[in-house]
């Protein structure tokens, strides 16, 4: 027997009554879901923070290990910058296990860390400086060539 159109749209509004009644029944079960929501979404902000930039030192060594340019540091900046998220105590540990780390400061307002491979390239020093405003967000960084 072939269902009517007037038993499928009692379905439907159903299975629909049904749905609004389970959202309602998490939004008791779990409280205010917006106020839970939003320092689980600050973690996650600050550790894809310390997530991406702990990967950024990983490739910067190894271009620091190959490469004797610039264009391979800008390379970087394009595909891990800009990153935001306070986080500065698993970014600091990050960064200073790279053997290119040239100091990790923590300002009044402003963080601030640099790597160099001069001590290991001393032919073609390159120098990268990477800084954070009070917010956690990052400035533009930018590398350069030394020559002293």
């Amino acid at each position: 027997m072939k269902p009517s159109r007037v038993s499928h749209k009692f379905a439907q509004a159903v299975a629909g009554a049904m749905h609004i009644a389970g959202f309602v029944a998490i939004l008791i079960v779990n409280g205010d879901a917006s106020s839970q929501e939003a320092p689980a979404r600050d973690d996650n902000r600050k550790t894809e923070c310390a997530l991406r930039l702990m990967q950024f030192v990983e490739e910067l060594d190894k271009v620091f290990d190959t490469h004797y340019s610039v264009l391979p540091v800008q390379d970087l900046f394009k595909k891990y910058f800009p990153v935001s998220g306070r986080h500065f105590d698993q970014v600091f540990e990050a960064c200073e296990k790279s053997r290119y780390c040239a100091g990790a400061y923590n300002y009044q307002n402003a963080f601030e860390i640099t790597f160099g491979n001069s001590q290991y390239r001393p032919e073609i020093p390159l120098y990268v400086q990477i800084n954070f405003d009070e917010s956690g967000n990052s400035l533009p960084p930018f590398v350069v060539i030394r020559s002293w």
